[in-house]
């Protein structure tokens, strides 16, 4: 008997909730309550009593809870898509998956960062921030690069970005385990094909575990190629000529077909081509090993010359 009042309690306090907007205005994904972020204005939605809790939608009226699933949920098919940090709050914290920084310093010398999103418009007076804005939207502009930087920027890791001085840019991985995030270093933003290499890399390491290999490089400089190519009506730099003949006959029939051993070739002999002046002593890649990779992720990219 007990057991039942307990359970008519619940009947009736849901009733009464449910009861006060009507039922069609509590459900998920009617046209009521359930917002669109990308298509509502905040008036609105502050207006119903939603919070924009980063990329979810919370609503506090009665239900406290959010009304969107999390944008990762594929990557968890064990939970529920509803559930915030796994249900564990203690331990954990949602990520935006927002992940692309650009690090500055202002005109007043202060340290900045501004998110990147694909497709972005920038209005304010930073010229390097501007520069690599520009450089970063002309890559995302070809399929290609729209799926680089779609990647890093739904990636549930940090990618930072800082301007760097000297003559050579870079990438440095956080971890070595997949996905982990890292840095990007550009010493010239306005050279789209310097930014495509770098952020090649870390497209990379979003995607595979990042290894003392020159087998990184040589996929990094053929999607640069690609990108030249691609934003150049099919001409193509003879930069990779010099240097070791295997490696440049290699990397040239790698620019038409993907072909492992072509591929195998090419990172082998890296540390003698002309992407590596000085060789194996001192080379700017020197540092680096011909470890032998199978599955590079280049090769979802071909064909390179369109």
């Amino acid at each position: 008997m007990r057991q039942f009042f307990i359970s008519m309690f619940f009947v009736l306090f849901a009733t009464m909730l449910f009861a006060q907007d009507g039922w069609d205005n509590w459900k998920p994904y009617s046209s009521e309550s359930y917002y669109d972020i990308q298509k509502e204005t905040s008036e609105k939605v502050e207006s119903e009593n939603y919070d924009i809790y980063k990329p979810k939608f919370y609503v506090t009226r009665m239900q406290n809870r959010f009304l969107s699933v999390d944008k990762f949920a594929d990557k968890y098919p064990s939970m529920n898509p509803y559930h915030y940090t796994l249900n564990n709050p203690i331990n954990f914290v949602d990520l935006n998956g927002d992940s692309v920084w650009i690090n500055y310093t202002d005109s007043d010398g202060n340290a900045q960062r501004l998110l990147y999103t694909q497709g972005m418009e920038y209005s304010g007076g930073n010229e390097k921030v501007a520069a690599l804005i520009t450089s970063l939207n002309t890559l995302n502009s070809l399929s290609s690069g729209n799926t680089v930087l779609s990647s890093l920027t739904g990636s549930t890791a940090n990618y930072n970005v800082q301007f760097g001085g000297g003559n050579v840019g870079g990438y440095l991985p956080d971890e070595i385990q997949q996905g982990s995030g890292g840095m990007i270093t550009l010493t010239n933003p306005s050279n789209v094909y310097d930014a495509s290499h770098e952020f090649f890399h870390a497209y990379q390491h979003e995607n595979m575990n990042m290894i003392n290999s020159t087998a990184f490089e040589v996929g990094a400089h053929l999607f640069e190629t690609s990108v030249y190519s691609q934003l150049n009506q099919g001409i193509m730099p003879l930069d990779y000529l010099g240097g070791s003949q295997e490696f440049a006959n290699a990397y040239e029939n790698l620019l038409n077909n993907f072909n492992q051993k072509d591929f195998n070739t090419a990172t082998r002999t890296f540390l003698q081509s002309s992407y590596n002046p000085g060789g194996i002593t001192s080379g700017p890649y020197r540092r680096l090993q011909a470890t032998i990779i199978n599955n590079i992720v280049i090769q979802r990219f071909y064909p390179l010359i369109r």
